[in-house]
């Protein structure tokens, strides 16, 4: 889980591994399909070496990474890949523990025809914007109204829940104008 302002760049790093046989593959893709609280900002790539034999495509909320030239990648069989989708939240969101999954897409039939197989989706990973502090005003405790009669003790509790990006903060403060009655 990452806690990230809105608007705010950052990273979803997702590694495969490629399987032992790449070489005999018909099919291999990454899919990441980003929420729609979500937006890629940037370019997704592939990092190191391997990148030459992928093709790395925004479609929408979509990130597709797709291998080619599977007979050139024996070199990279066994090996781990890994893709880097920079993203943000979008502009107004509030929702908290936004979820994203990736999958493989893969075909290793040796027979014409078969279709595709997928991988269970990865466990989810999240991001939460920062919320904004809330202040709750009550008398004695519970109470939003009270009737009491003059030179009556009776006390006000305020409390705030601090934004989650709290440390970022210079300064918080709580202010409480009283009536000139009171």
């Amino acid at each position: 889980h990452l806690d990230v302002p809105v608007q705010t760049d950052y990273t979803y790093n997702i590694k495969a591994s490629l399987p032992t046989t790449i070489t005999s593959y018909k099919k291999f893709v990454i899919t990441d399909t980003l929420d729609k609280d979500l937006m890629v900002k940037g370019t997704p790539t592939i990092t190191g070496d391997a990148a030459k034999f992928f093709d790395v495509k925004v479609d929408g909320q979509t990130v597709t990474a797709t291998m080619k030239d599977f007979a050139k990648a024996g070199d990279f069989a066994g090996q781990q890949v890994e893709l880097v989708i920079p993203a943000q939240i979008r502009e107004g969101v509030t929702r908290v523990k936004i979820p994203n999954t990736t999958k493989v897409v893969y075909n290793n039939s040796t027979v014409d025809g078969e279709p595709d197989k997928e991988t269970p989706p990865t466990p989810p990973v999240t991001v939460t914007p920062p919320t904004d502090p809330t202040v709750d005003k009550k008398i004695n405790e519970k109470l939003d109204h009270l009737d009491v009669p003059v030179q009556t003790d009776y006390t006000y509790n305020i409390k705030a829940s601090l934004p989650t990006t709290i440390t970022s903060y210079k300064k918080f403060v709580i202010t409480d104008t009283l009536d000139n009655d009171l």
